[in-house]
């Protein structure tokens, strides 16, 4: 649970304003790309005729956002 709580927590990065500025910004952007490639995740078999390639594709996009968040935490 502290992975995943730790995961939707917003960073501390220390900085001027416009970087706390842009670090809150791309973490709720990330954060609302990741929400609705989950939702799209459980949408593909009942959207999709190409199921398996859409799944893939998903799961890279879900992949890439995952190691921005981790790597933003990281700072």
């Amino acid at each position: 649970m502290n992975v995943l709580g730790s995961f939707w927590k917003i960073p501390d990065i220390a900085g001027d304003a416009n970087v706390v500025r842009t670090a809150n910004v791309l973490n709720r952007v990330i954060l609302i790309i990741t929400i609705l490639t989950g939702l799209g995740l459980i949408a593909t078999p009942f959207l999709f005729e190409r199921t398996l390639s859409s799944v893939l594709i998903i799961l890279a996009l879900l992949m890439t956002m995952i190691v921005a968040k981790l790597l933003m935490q990281r700072g």
